[in-house]
């Protein structure tokens, strides 16, 4: 429940947490701290007026308060070191697969997935925009690949044109050869004709 409501909080709000729990419970220890050397203190001044029966009670006192502060110190290190690591780990992890994912773009891997729900603050809004990054890098891809093959449909009409106009071009050709060789044919009957006119 309470790494829940974490991970929606901003990492300033975070440590601000942490460190006000910390600072809560070295408040409590530190009171409870000086409230039992004070108790100690006029028991101390009681002793001093009374008889050496109350002395065992002033040590049992003492004894007491000096384990509470111990239990309630060690307590607050342990709360506090496992808050920190907490904190720590909420911050680092979502950096680390914000990273991990960034290479896979450089990469070329545009089929990663982001979990954005799970994180809030700054960290949701840097994997939010990194998985919109992603949406649209795919959108692009595949309109650049869609744009790519009317463009090769387009060359592939204008190939099968030239294809055919080279075809008919070399029947023209042909053509005009054959209507040469003809022409050449009758200029040389005609010229025939022609001398054999002369001689005659």
């Amino acid at each position: 429940m309470i790494i829940k409501i974490l991970r929606r909080m901003s990492v300033g709000k975070r440590l601000a947490t942490g460190f006000g729990l910390v600072l809560a419970l070295m408040a409590a220890l530190i009171g409870v701290a000086l409230y039992g050397f004070s108790e100690l203190h006029q028991i101390n001044e009681r002793l001093a007026q009374q008889s050496k029966g109350l002395a065992v009670t002033s040590a049992d006192i003492y004894g007491t308060l000096r384990a509470a502060v111990l239990i309630i110190g060690t307590l607050a290190a342990v709360v506090a070191i496992f808050f920190s690591k907490r904190v720590a780990q909420m911050i680092t992890r979502p950096i680390t697969r914000a990273a991990t994912v960034s290479d896979g773009i450089a990469q070329g891997n545009l089929a990663q997935k982001i979990d954005v729900n799970h994180h809030g603050g700054e960290l949701g809004l840097l994997l939010n925009s990194i998985q919109n990054t992603i949406y649209r890098l795919r959108e692009l891809i595949q309109a650049v690949r869609d744009r790519a093959e009317v463009v090769q449909n387009g060359t592939d009409e204008i190939a099968r044109g030239n294809a055919e106009l080279s075809s008919r071009t070399e029947q023209q050709a042909s053509t005009l050869e054959e209507t040469a060789s003809s022409m050449e044919e009758f200029t040389a009957s005609v010229k025939q004709n022609a001398e054999n006119a002369n001689h005659a």
